[in-house]
């Protein structure tokens, strides 16, 4: 989280701890500088500009890095970070950035309330996508089938497209607050949301969805992982801390799963990491104007 006016955002939340780490060393540089880095010690690869809200590799070009500004859109580094150059994409709020992990040319920029950008020549040029006017909150891909992603939203439900973000459809789950996706890196058609009204599951490619709660304490939900090796298990970051879950197949073969238990709390899910301590912080409902785009509206909670 950073402060802003001594108010907490609450933003970077929903984001990996190891990831926030990193959006720290970069985005809070005045200038850029030397992109070598320490040797256990953080060293500044700019790129001098207000708050990186989103970071990503080229899986194929490590060396070739993308940065997401909330006031300067998309910056782009070929050399690991010494030197950075605006994108076509200026002046724009970006909250998350995905790359195509078949044709890494090919990216998306999710904004705040502007929707959701493509790129396909690395980031010279931009495109709206059909995903318009949405506070964008993450952009999920599916490994195996690239053209289909899913974009949660936080006001308007998780948008699903099947060619590349040229068209969307909205998906079974219409809540507002939804924060984090993770998809099944083995079954492209199993999806999560994390949302402050707790975990939903899909395992029909977001036709229908679930909740999946049984245990989890606290369901302001601000990020999700799903363990790359064993996909039955899922972790979640919270407002009180961090939770896992363990699924098992169902005994009737039918591909469904149950909740395994464990021996802390039974069965669902188990506490990792609490927090104490928590200190008071802006939260952002949805309200919607008249065209159906939703605003932030403050509310404090402890």
């Amino acid at each position: 989280m950073t402060r802003s006016n001594g108010w907490f955002r609450p933003r970077l939340a929903s984001l990996p701890v190891a990831t926030v780490a990193l959006l720290c060393a970069v985005g809070f540089a005045a200038n850029p500088r030397s992109a070598q880095a320490g040797i256990n010690v953080w060293t500044s690869n700019g790129p001098g500009t207000d708050r990186i809200h989103a970071l990503a590799i080229d899986p194929a070009t490590p060396a070739m890095l993308y940065a997401g500004s909330l006031t300067d859109g998309v910056l782009k580094s070929m050399d690991s970070g010494a030197t950075w150059n605006a994108t076509g994409l200026t002046n724009r709020s970006v909250l998350v950035l995905a790359i195509d992990p078949e044709t890494p040319t090919t990216l998306y920029a999710g904004t705040e309330y502007d929707g959701l950008f493509k790129s396909i020549d690395g980031g010279n040029t931009w495109a709206t996508t059909g995903l318009t006017d949405y506070f964008v909150n993450a952009v999920a891909i599916v490994p195996t089938a690239p053209t289909t992603l899913y974009a949660p939203t936080r006001y308007g439900g998780v948008f699903k497209s099947t060619d590349g973000g040229d068209t969307w459809t909205i998906t079974g789950l219409t809540v507002i607050g939804i924060v984090a996706l993770a998809i099944d890196p083995k079954v492209g058609t199993s999806l999560y949301a994390g949302t402050d009204s707790g975990v939903f599951k899909s395992v029909d490619g977001g036709n229908t969805w679930n909740g999946l709660n049984t245990g989890l304490t606290n369901l302001d939900v601000e990020a999700l992982a799903i363990d790359p090796i064993d996909p039955s298990r899922l972790y979640a970051g919270t407002a009180a801390g961090v939770f896992a879950i363990e699924q098992v197949e169902a005994a009737d073969g039918g591909g469904g799963c149950s909740v395994a238990p464990n021996r802390r709390n039974g069965a669902g899910w188990k506490m990792l990491l609490a927090l104490a301590g928590l200190r008071l912080r802006r939260r952002y409902r949805g309200i919607r104007d008249a065209r159906g785009i939703g605003n932030a509206q403050e509310r404090r909670v402890s």
